[in-house]
């Protein structure tokens, strides 16, 4: 499952960063990845 979040972080990051480069909204995409990455630290706690 883990695996699966950083995988699924890694593309809103890349997403974002994209957008970014192109003047776009890239907030949107930032945010899902933090969230992933809330998700990754609250499983590696366990």
């Amino acid at each position: 499952m883990i695996d699966y979040y950083k995988k699924k972080s890694a593309e809103y990051y890349e997403k974002a960063r994209i957008a970014q480069e192109n003047n776009e909204e890239y907030e949107q995409f930032k945010s899902e990845a933090e969230t992933y990455d809330k998700r990754i630290a609250e499983l590696e706690a366990y």
